[in-house]
């Protein structure tokens, strides 16, 4: 995605480069790095299961705690090492839509009060073979803090990473 504006994201952080566009080699090199989630990266080797009911609301719950410790990303599409959380290897994300898309702002918008808006889906496709991994950037919030809905009651979620690391 070479027309991707120029940006500093927490990817770019961690890789040590200068401002620039999310490339799907960006990811490839944080593999290569081994590249340890933090407070502000999380690494989801899928996109959230529309079939599985807990989806809607685990993917709340991952929303609310990025944007009330200041925002950061999600990447779907990168699986984790479980004991090191470093990124281990690329696994596609299958079918990446609109629908898809608005489906997850629909969920944000909904199952998190106050909504998070801002949140930008950025698909990186392998240049090579296709694959696509999308990367989900979440904004920081003069609103906080915002709650996510569990079971029809809310509830505060916060990425504790930033205070204890």
């Amino acid at each position: 995605m070479g027309d991707s504006p120029r940006a500093f994201t927490p990817l770019h952080r961690a890789l040590g480069l200068q401002p620039s566009a999310l490339t799907y080699v960006m990811l490839q090199s944080a593999i290569e790095l081994q590249v340890t989630e933090r407070g502000d990266l999380d690494w989801k080797e899928r996109l959230p299961d529309r079939r599985n009911p807990k989806a809607s609301e685990e993917f709340a719950k991952d929303v609310a705690a990025m944007v009330n410790g200041g925002g950061g990303m999600i990447v779907y599409g990168v699986a984790e090492d479980r004991v090191s959380s470093a990124a281990k290897e690329i696994v596609p994300v299958e079918e990446w839509t609109d629908a898809t898309e608005r489906k997850l702002r629909g969920w944000a918008y909904s199952l998190i009060q106050p909504p998070v808006h801002g949140l930008e889906f950025t698909p990186l496709e392998d240049a090579g073979d296709g694959s696509c991994v999308v990367v989900l950037s979440i904004p920081a919030s003069l609103e906080i803090p915002h709650f996510s809905m569990k079971d029809d009651a809310l509830s505060l979620r916060f990425n504790l990473w930033r205070a204890s690391h």
